[in-house]
């Protein structure tokens, strides 16, 4: 079945959503979340404060939303290369491919787990997290041979992968998204991950 094309208001929608999100974006970066005001983001957008109201409920809304679009494209890639069949070994290629999103959103997970950011966006991305490892646990039976219930499995998972995004962000380094899941996998799973790409 073939998508409905957007129309040219939701069009014009999403052109002015994406503006506001560039300008927070923008400024979280040069100033830290904390040090900016709405008026801000609307006047480097160029656009008015009711127009931000209409998109967003505040700051912390127009933060997530550019986090949740980085990572609903991020999953929608992920199922697209996997095509509903799960690896062995699936629990390493979470981990890649988390750390190759940080890879390629440098910028966003500054925000996130970096020392610009606002703390409520980095509380709801965690929850987001253990929220979907509980799920994978569910449906997919990862995790088993850790042994704890899903709930304490989540926040370890997610705890690691946080902690270390954090440092990889924040100190200069050589590690490469596949050196950190390797890492991670031999860490909690006490085996080698998979020598295949």
């Amino acid at each position: 079945m073939n998508e409905e094309q957007p129309c040219r208001h939701q069009r014009r929608r999403e052109r002015t959503r994406k503006q506001l999100q560039d300008a927070m974006l923008g400024l979280v970066l040069e100033k830290g979340f904390d040090s900016i005001a709405i008026q801000e983001i609307t006047d480097r957008a160029d656009l008015g404060r009711g127009t931000f109201y209409f998109h967003f409920d505040c700051k912390e809304d127009a933060l997530w939303s550019i986090v949740e679009d980085r990572i609903r494209l991020t999953e929608r890639e992920v199922a697209e290369d996997f095509e509903g069949k799960l690896p062995e070994q699936a629990e390493y290629y979470g981990y890649r491919n988390i750390f190759q999103h940080i890879a390629l959103n440098k910028d966003i997970y500054q925000v996130i787990v970096g020392s610009k950011g606002s703390q409520e966006v980095a509380n709801r991305a965690k929850q987001y997290m253990v929220d979907e490892t509980i799920r994978d646990m569910e449906n997919f039976g990862l995790y088993q041979e850790i042994g704890q219930p899903p709930e304490i499995t989540a926040q370890i998972v997610v705890g690691i992968l946080i902690s270390l995004a954090y440092w990889w962000i924040e100190t200069t380094n050589d590690y490469s998204a596949q050196n950190l899941a390797a890492i991670v996998y031999r860490t909690l799973h006490h085996q080698d991950p998979p020598t295949t790409p």
